[in-house]
């Protein structure tokens, strides 16, 4: 008789999975081993490369996770180690902020994303085949005034110059379409400027205005910025090298470039506790209607030419159930998501431009490190065969 009881308890611990022998001891070894695994994979990519300081964040609570920490030096010049509470370019972070704005503004009846781009910007070219929805995801086929050579003439006169923002959308209208309106995806900043000067169309004020009474003031969010034009970087802020190229020698771009360059496409600051307060405030729904915010996470499009199967949607992206956004400006690049299934969040900033090192690689890497036991136990269409290994 005890034999069978033995069996059947048995038969029962099998059935009901692994969850019967995980302690709280278990737990605490995970969550430690992908601490260790993240400082090392973070302090490897700045010791191996020229990525001369990093500030990384990573907030898991299903594990216990709340861990932030910095690598190498916020200035070459004088050694000075990088720290997490300094503020940093988010560039096209930004993106999501402009766009969040405009769907507030179609929650207010103000505009409907079906709308053309002739009803507000009639001048701009096939307008009236470009609907407000292309504009947000990026299918709008506008070409990137980036692309103009207007762009390089005007800086080679002087790096800090003052861009008009008609003068940057005359430059992109100059310009032919990457594709008909609607028949395909491409990245352009154009797009989020023309949603800029539409919004300030409808509300007759500033973005600047804007972003702080909708987005910023109302989370309490004090060292997030929108600076519309200018050099300026607040303090306490690292300094930023490269712009693009690896160079011989580090060159230092923390205020060079005018802001009017990037605008509601990137001008704004914050440091990595803001933009986590920020990132799971817009992934939660905290600014618009269950409704609308169900339109932001359906309403996706596949990309082309980015080191990850990303989609693409209403001013923001999505990688396997994080969304938020990439940002890159001469002297930072970063990268801000957060998934919330499961609250998990991931920021992390590199005070350098540095085309050869791509922050949605160093997150495939990351995401490897945070679901090992998911990707080992569950099948997953996730394909990590792309990553790169960065070694100068």
């Amino acid at each position: 008789m005890k034999k069978i009881i033995i069996i059947i308890l048995l038969f029962l611990l099998a059935i009901s999975g692994c969850d019967v022998f995980t302690s709280d001891s278990d737990s605490d070894d995970n969550a430690e081993q992908i601490k260790e695994e993240l400082y090392a994979y973070f302090d490897s990519l700045q010791y191996n490369t020229a990525i001369p300081g990093i500030v990384a964040g990573v907030w898991m609570p299903q594990k216990d996770i709340n861990w932030v920490r910095t690598f190498g030096y916020a200035d070459l010049e004088n050694g000075t180690p990088m720290t997490p509470q300094l503020i940093f370019r988010i560039a096209s972070n930004t993106k999501t902020m402009t766009n969040t704005i405009l769907l507030q503004l179609v929650e207010e009846n103000k505009i409907s994303l079906s709308d053309t781009l002739f009803d507000y910007i009639p001048n701009f070219p096939k307008a009236d085949s470009v609907t407000i929805q292309m504009l947000t995801d990026m299918t709008s086929g506008i070409r990137d005034y980036i692309e103009s050579p207007h762009i390089d003439e005007w800086l080679a006169q002087d790096p800090g110059i003052y861009f008009p923002m008609d003068s940057l959308l005359a430059f992109s209208a100059e310009m032919d379409y990457y594709f008909s309106p609607g028949e395909g995806w491409h990245y352009s900043n154009t797009n989020t400027l023309l949603i800029q000067k539409i919004i300030k169309q409808i509300t007759g004020n500033t973005l600047l205005h804007e972003m702080q009474t909708r987005l910023f003031d109302p989370i309490d969010l004090s060292k997030t910025e929108y600076i519309p034009q200018g050099t300026y970087l607040p303090e306490p802020h690292a300094q930023g090298y490269y712009a693009g190229p690896l160079t011989a020698e580090p060159v230092n771009y923390t205020e060079v470039i005018d802001l009017s360059l990037v605008r509601g496409a990137g001008a704004a600051v914050s440091d990595i506790y803001e933009l986590k307060t920020y990132v799971e405030c817009l992934v939660n729904g905290y600014y618009l209607s269950s409704e609308m915010q169900e339109h932001r996470f359906d309403y996706l499009v596949n990309t082309e030419g980015v080191p990850l199967p990303i989609k693409y949607g209403t001013g923001w992206m999505e990688w396997n159930g994080f969304y938020g956004h990439d940002g890159g400006f001469p002297g930072f690049v970063s990268l801000m998501l957060s998934n919330p299934n499961d609250d998990t969040t991931v920021i992390f900033w590199f005070n350098c431009q540095l085309t050869k090192y791509n922050v949605l690689d160093s997150f495939a890497r990351i995401y490897q490190i945070l679901y090992s036991d998911k990707l080992m136990t569950e099948k997953t269409n996730v394909d990590f065969s792309h990553i790169k290994i960065f070694n100068n």
